[in-house]
């Protein structure tokens, strides 16, 4: 996905100043957490703004497919972004860590690609069919929230920054957790 492929070189130029950390890995996954829990909020006001892009008048057909797409890219830019500055962010801190690069990239490029499988077939074949999308992405979510907390909790350089980063967790999932149910007359009307 060109996406993941600009956030991995968005992170390669930071990554020439700065060392990769597990705690900063840990916010990237907060980051992560957090435009996912505004997305959710906003995912009930989708087919109402569909439905005021198709009603602008002069407005052709493929000029509202552009609009559309041009709203899709704009919702899935900083997730798909996040997404690929962590995979060099994790390759980077296991070379660091383990000292066997080859090996260790090799590795995590192995279990990235077990966990989109598995993930894949999981949530299309089991937690949709079973529990509908939205709970799908809240278990999604809660995993990523996890292990967001955990990583800022264990690699906090202080108190401080594991006790904000905990808070910062928590409130986030609180929120995200809160929201009500998608309306399914919305989404079932087409």
């Amino acid at each position: 996905d060109a996406n993941a492929a600009a956030g991995s070189l968005l992170f390669s130029h930071y990554s020439r100043t700065r060392t990769p950390t597990a705690f900063g890995l840990a916010l990237v996954l907060l980051a992560l957490a957090l435009w996912v829990t505004a997305s959710l909020a906003g995912i009930p006001f989708l087919p109402e703004i569909l439905v005021r892009l198709a009603q602008i008048t002069g407005l052709s057909f493929s000029e509202l497919l552009t609009l559309e797409g041009m709203f899709a890219t704009a919702l899935l830019l900083v997730p798909t972004l996040l997404f690929g500055a962590g995979l060099p962010m994790a390759i980077g801190i296991i070379s660091r860590v383990l000292g066997q690069v080859g090996r260790d990239v090799g590795g995590v490029y192995l279990a990235n690609t077990f966990g989109a499988i598995c993930g894949s077939v999981l949530t299309g074949f089991v937690l949709i069919p079973v529990w509908g999308t939205q709970t799908a992405l809240l278990i999604g979510l809660a995993a990523n929230f996890l292990l967001a907390g955990v990583g800022l909790f264990r690699f906090g350089a202080n108190v401080w920054q594991r006790a904000i980063g905990l808070t910062a967790t928590a409130l986030a999932a609180i929120v995200a957790f809160s929201q009500p149910s998608w309306p399914a007359i919305v989404f079932d009307s087409g």
